[in-house]
This record gives structure tokens, C-alpha cells and sequence, in this order.
């Protein structure tokens, strides 16, 4: 995040924009245009963590573009990461090829994750992690939107 506050949205186009931070502790990242998703980071969490708040509709470009680099970065830089993940009310939905690239990701990496948390009130992405979680060899949890003070807080525990 720049210093004045503002966050960067970069686009597949190189269209690159500013505007104001909802709050000065996030930095916003988009490469896609139109109803796709942009990426918030979420800071102030533990370097090993990647914490992302996802608006729009999420697309298979989205994982191979965003997700999966921020992912390998982290795995690169510090072994097994932590992952916390933000469907709030802007989340619009995901593409069957991005639930593709998440569950082949995930399979790919099953021993790369130390804790997963999951903030959404979306009931069937609930249920999708939930049904994942068993196959998944650390400690998943989904909290709900008005949790997410308490998901940072179990993240970084």
C-alpha cells in the first residue's frame, strides 16, 4: 500500500488505477476486468500467512494469476504457509474451472498448509470446505462474515 493511503488495482490490460484503502491495514490486487474477481490483501497477519479478501466472480485465471503465485511465494519463503481466505458480500461466486484449480492445487500442495481459515456466510462455499477438510492435512476452520477478527486471531495462534 502507498503511504497516502491508496491501493493499487492492476488490470490484464496494464489498465492500472488508484483509489482510496477501505482501511489502511489492505492493499487491493486485481488482474481481471469486468464481473471477475479483485484480491485484497489482507495485512497484518504473520509473514507465512496469505490472507485474501475475494469480491466478484472467481475464475480459473484468477487462481493461475493471483492465488497460486501469492501461494508458491509463501511456500518458497517459508515452507508450510497459512491460509486465510474472505468470501464476504461482494463474493459473487466461483467458475467450475476455478473450483478445478483449487481442488488441484490443493491436492498438489496437501502437505504445504499449516492452518486454513475461511471467513464466508455463503452456505454452499461452507459446505464445499467442509467437505474438503478431512482430505486436508492441517487445521481447517470456517468462521462466518462478522468472525473475521476471531479467524485472524486463530490464524495467527
Amino acid at each position: 500500500m502507498a503511504r497516502d493511503g491508496t491501493y493499487l488495482t492492476v488490470s490484464l490490460l496494464a489498465d492500472v488505477s488508484t483509489r482510496e484503502a477501505p482501511h489502511s491495514r489492505s492493499r487491493r490486487i486485481s488482474f481481471a476486468q469486468g464481473d471477475r474477481a479483485t484480491f485484497e490483501l489482507i495485512e497484518g497477519l504473520p509473514a507465512d500467512t496469505s490472507g485474501l479478501r475475494a469480491t466478484g466472480m472467481v475464475t480459473a485465471a484468477d487462481y493461475q494469476q493471483t492465488i497460486i503465485p501469492l501461494a508458491k511465494q509463501k511456500m518458497a519463503a517459508h515452507g508450510k504457509v497459512r491460509v486465510l481466505m474472505h468470501y464476504g458480500p461482494g463474493f459473487t461466486g466461483y467458475s467450475p474451472s476455478a473450483m478445478w484449480e483449487d481442488t488441484r492445487f490443493g491436492l498438489s500442495h496437501l502437505g504445504d498448509f499449516s492452518k486454513i481459515a475461511v471467513v464466508s456466510d455463503v452456505v454452499w462455499l461452507r459446505h464445499r470446505v467442509w467437505l474438503f477438510a478431512p482430505f486436508i492435512r492441517c487445521p481447517v476452520h470456517v468462521f462466518g462474515n462478522d468472525e473475521l477478527d476471531a479467524a485472524k486471531t486463530w490464524i495467527a495462534s
